[in-house]
């Protein structure tokens, strides 16, 4: 029997947890298990760690330099 196809939402503060994380060198594996994320999804995120800015939307980058301040 196939699985239901399943779309994960990840919410603003675990996906800029989730961008910071990646941007200090820690690998999927362990951003997933930390914050209960897909494996896939965090994945993407440590993939996509050095794009720019501009692919952010711009509560995204307020977080994320909230965050670093």
């Amino acid at each position: 029997m196939k699985r239901p196809f399943r779309i994960e939402r990840v919410g603003r503060r675990r996906r800029a947890a989730a961008r910071g994380m990646a941007r200090l060198g820690f690998r999927a594996s362990v951003i997933a298990s930390v914050l209960r994320l897909k494996r896939s999804t965090a994945q993407a995120i440590v993939d996509g760690r050095s794009a720019p800015a501009a692919l952010w939307s711009a509560a995204e980058q307020a977080l994320f330099r909230e965050g670093r301040g």
